[in-house]
């Protein structure tokens, strides 16, 4: 059961991040199509028309580069549910390790639609963010509901978590000048929101500790310079799986 639950993971895994890859190549084909002008009738140019991707054309589109991003999330994710389960924090033996499997699988499905946008587009979009927000608070306030918090400190507990959580970022973004844009910040302004604070420093401090460690073996290796940027929503997805590793997330 455990291989099982396992496996399927890593499938699943593989299909978020492929799917939004393909989204992201569509949607920036069809712009360009757009920004280059609808073709004439007498002399239109066929190269212009609308393309129509097929799935399999889309995965001999992918280069090596993204084969490695989707197979090393889809590695990552396999490793960190086989170690949770392992631990009994995710499963379907009580409420509480379903409320972390529903937890975790949104994290997991939020940050890996995010690693692969903000490779593409250096961006992270807001309605993600407010579907993400949306949905994350829901399912929170459900979970203080059945521990019969009142509302409340239903309230407090998420008005506080969202005021210390962008307070700590801004800082962070403040001191690093704009290290962290301003996306980054939104996301993970909702991941305080969700975890509370101290698990979103564990979750931003392995972030920062996987994209200090990247960079510095991009620069060593000279495939980066220290002027260049590299996209942060790959590490927050690091960042947080590295946190389920060690058993303090979700």
């Amino acid at each position: 059961m455990k291989l099982l639950i396992t496996g399927l993971a890593g499938i699943y895994a593989i299909i978020i991040t492929a799917l939004s890859l393909f989204y992201l190549r569509v949607s920036s084909s069809e712009t360009k199509i757009s920004d280059e002008g609808e073709p004439n009738d007498k002399g239109a140019d066929k190269s212009q028309s609308p393309v129509n991707f097929h799935p399999l054309g889309l995965v001999k589109s992918m280069s090596k580069k993204d084969c490695v991003m989707v197979f090393g999330c889809s590695v990552l994710t396999m490793i960190s549910v086989y170690l949770l389960y392992t631990r009994k924090i995710i499963g379907f033996e009580s409420e509480k390790t379903m409320a972390n499997t529903i937890m975790y699988m949104l994290f997991v499905t939020v940050t890996l639609i995010v690693t692969m946008i903000d490779k593409e587009t250096r961006k992270i979009p807001n309605k993600i963010v407010v579907i993400f927000a949306l949905v994350g608070v829901v399912f929170r306030i459900y979970q203080m509901y059945a521990q019969k918090t009142s509302i409340k400190v239903m309230i407090l507990s998420l008005v506080l978590t969202f005021v210390i959580s962008a307070c700590v970022l801004f800082l962070v973004s403040f001191v690093s000048r704009g290290g962290i844009g301003y996306g980054d910040i939104k996301f993970l302004i909702v991941c305080g929101v969700l975890l509370g604070i101290s698990k979103l420093l564990l979750m931003m401090s392995l972030s920062l500790i996987s994209c200090l460690t990247t960079a510095i073996f991009l620069v060593g290796t000279h495939r980066k310079t220290l002027k260049d940027t590299v996209p942060f929503g790959p590490f927050m997805f690091m960042g947080y799986i590295l946190g389920t590793c060690i058993g303090v997330l979700p």
